[in-house]
């Protein structure tokens, strides 16, 4: 007699980049044991580059959505939630060096309770994604894509990674009536393209890449020296951390 076939259940989650409502069912033993590993291999690329294969999944759409990175890093939160515990116990370190008593406090995180920052929340207005070039030329930029950790030199030099993330956000050139879409040149033709750029050209592009929604989730407490101290949490990393530094 053959085992069962497990029906699990489903629930709606909403993607950040879009909008939409997506469904997904929780992810299985296999799937987390896979994602384990991949955090134990201590390379943040491994890792994100499995939570990508788990929402795709996990997701009942179809085809398949595309995910920003942003989408990886919110949807997760929400699937882990759904699967394991919406509740996570994180500990950060209240450094002496930034005022602190440098003792480490214990936290738990609701998970549901995570929000999205949006330029707005932070009081600046959005840039335009257009970006100028010159006389009948300019870029068309998007949100960090989730292809970016299929990139090797991403985050591999911290001096670049600013220039890394930039190549990868081009989503079009256009250059009078024509539209030249970025995926069809090579990371290394988009790389030096980006380098014969203005400083003032390249400037404006991160400005538009800084301003991107990002997650954030602030825990307040009281340190022992009765001093008022806050964390915020705001990239997937910082709600798995044991011990971590702590920003006021």
């Amino acid at each position: 007699m053959t085992l069962p076939t497990l029906k699990y259940p489903t629930e709606s989650i909403r993607q950040p980049s879009t909008g939409k409502t997506l469904r997904f069912r929780p992810f299985i033993v296999g799937e987390e044991k896979v994602l384990l590993m991949a955090k134990q291999e201590g390379d943040p690329r491994a890792t994100m580059r499995c939570i990508r294969q788990l929402l795709e999944a996990c997701t009942l759409e179809e085809p398949k959505p595309q995910f920003t990175a942003l989408d990886l890093e919110y949807m997760f939160l929400k699937l882990r939630a759904m699967s394991v515990n919406n509740v996570v116990r994180v500990s950060y370190r209240d450094l002496a060096e930034t005022g602190g008593d440098d003792k480490v406090y214990d936290f738990i995180v609701d998970l549901n309770n995570i929000e999205l920052e949006t330029s707005t929340d932070r009081g600046v207005e959005r840039p335009p994604n257009r970006v100028p070039i010159g006389e009948g030329q300019g870029i068309m930029l998007r949100d960090p894509p989730a292809s970016l950790y299929e990139d090797p030199n991403v985050g591999s030099n911290q001096t670049t990674l600013a220039f890394d993330v930039s190549v990868h956000c081009i989503e079009s050139i256009w250059d009078g009536d024509k539209v030249l879409e970025a995926k069809r040149y090579s990371l290394k033709e988009l790389r030096e393209f980006v380098e014969r750029l203005e400083v003032k050209t390249f400037e404006a592009m991160r400005d538009y890449i800084d301003s991107a929604p990002r997650l954030k989730y602030t825990l307040n407490y009281t340190n022992s020296k009765g001093s008022s101290r806050s964390i915020v949490l705001s990239t997937i990393s910082d709600f798995f951390s044991l011990v971590s530094r702590t920003q006021t």
